[in-house]
């Protein structure tokens, strides 16, 4: 058998180098940046997959709470009975009877105030060191005092001052002032409750005046509120293009008649 000469060897060599160098050139030029593409869009697939799931609960979470809407519309109506949105004396007025009629006792007085906007409690100044103590502060470089805190009002929110005078029965009366202020309908704080007696009035010996101050509120929206009380402005006409026309007479204004 002939043996491949020195030639043919070498051109072997040569084809088996060339084969491998095309192989690798391919994996780094053709099938490397296809898997690493194709591994990269399968990394944003399940990505997508996980972030689709997570919509998927947040639509049915959100589905589960309007299924519940007319529940919170009604415990926002009954919210809105105890803090109405506008002053609603009349039903401040039918509230007080309503109570004094279920408690056998007489409405001698009612009167109510104006809203006014509630304000934030005001967080006490810092106490002033003793004369003659000294302080850290004192001791390090003096800095400015603080500015006084400045009581702000809560957005939306107002009280209407109540004054309410009862009369009837000691028990009667308690009964009545207990149920203006812990009662489910309007929310009625009472601040100032003097009883005195009232031997000589309508209903006998334990007969009891109560004088109640106290306050309800309102929470109104600001911003409605804003639009009814922005001045409306009606368009200008627009001047126009024609001149207006001079008076004519034949007379001769400089000759007096």
């Amino acid at each position: 058998m002939k043996q491949p000469t020195g030639t043919a060897r070498s051109w072997g060599i040569a084809t088996i180098l060339v084969a491998v160098l095309l192989l690798v050139a391919a994996w780094f030029l053709l099938i490397s940046p296809v898997l690493a593409s194709a591994a990269e869009t399968r990394e944003d697939t399940e990505a997508q997959e996980a972030q689709n799931e997570i919509s998927r609960q947040e639509v049915e979470v959100l589905k589960a709470e309007f299924a519940r809407m007319p529940e919170y519309e009604l415990q926002l109506a009954a919210l809105q009975e105890q803090i109405t949105t506008t002053q609603r004396y009349a039903d401040l007025q039918r509230l007080v009877a309503a109570i004094a009629d279920e408690h056998e006792v007489v409405v001698t007085s009612l009167s109510f105030g104006t809203a006014e906007e509630v304000e934030q409690p005001v967080p006490p100044a810092p106490a002033e060191p003793v004369e003659g103590e000294e302080t850290d502060e004192e001791a390090t470089d003096e800095e400015p005092a603080p500015a006084e805190p400045v009581a702000t009002g809560i957005s939306g929110l107002f009280s209407i001052a109540v004054s309410i005078e009862f009369d009837g029965e000691y028990t009667d009366v308690l009964a009545a002032v207990r149920d203006l202020q812990t009662g489910e309908n309007r929310i009625v704080l009472i601040n100032v409750v003097n009883l005195t007696s009232a031997a000589n009035g309508e209903s006998g010996d334990d007969a009891t005046v109560a004088t109640l101050e106290g306050q309800t509120f309102v929470l109104a929206d600001v911003e409605e509120l804003a639009a009814e009380d922005a001045p409306t402005t009606e368009p200008e006409e627009e001047p126009s293009a024609e001149p207006t026309p001079l008076p004519q007479s034949s007379e001769n204004p400089l000759v007096a008649n």
